[in-house]
């Protein structure tokens, strides 16, 4: 894993190998199940144009979701944490890894956080934490204050030519490291299954 802080910034590329088309997204939740070394193991699927997205959270979250969104809790326990995927079409290609590029995701991933979020600054920033299904990543991680506690966000975003996918998680300090980690890790195993019915 590659890190990088702010004054720090290599030149490089967020590009997904191949011509890449905007593709309309259904998060309705679909059940989905994986059996593996006489384990069980329970998620739910997604369409993306005419594939099916995959995926397995953490044990023990939750999810609802509707055609616009998904949202996740994780366990009793961590009750200030909540995840949430969205998807937008007609985005700009992804700049390039430079201070101005840098600056264009930081305003993208800071418009996904909770309206409600007070005085919310930039922590970190990381180019490619995780692949998903191949395609590169950036992860950007801010602090800030929402319903009167101090709080940690993050946003990962999977900007692809004219699309834009986001998982955004947000919890109180104390709760954010073991949720932020399990999701990132969840994440890295998301992929892209065979065509939609």
């Amino acid at each position: 894993m590659t890190r990088f802080v702010l004054p720090l910034l290599v030149g490089a590329c967020l590009v997904v190998g191949g011509e890449v088309r905007a593709l309309p997204v259904d998060f309705t939740p679909r059940p989905y199940e994986h059996s593996s070394d006489g384990g069980i193991y329970r998620g739910f699927e997604f369409i993306h144009g005419q594939q099916k997205v995959v995926y397995l959270p953490p044990p023990g979250w939750t999810w609802v979701g509707d055609a616009a969104k998904v949202s996740l809790r994780p366990p009793e326990g961590a009750n200030s944490a909540r995840a949430e995927f969205t998807h937008t079409e007609g985005t700009p290609p992804p700049p390039a890894w430079d201070q101005a590029g840098i600056n264009v995701l930081i305003q993208r991933a800071q418009a996904l956080l909770p309206p409600l979020a007070q005085g919310v600054q930039i922590a970190d920033l990381r180019q490619n934490p995780i692949f998903i299904d191949g395609h590169e990543t950036a992860l950007f991680v801010f602090t800030g204050h929402l319903y009167a506690q101090t709080y940690q966000f993050f946003v990962l975003l999977l900007p692809l030519e004219k699309e834009q996918f986001a998982f955004v998680l947000y919890a109180e300090k104390k709760e954010y490291e073991a949720a932020a980690t399990a999701l990132i890790r969840s994440l890295g195993a998301m992929r892209w299954a065979k065509s939609a019915p």
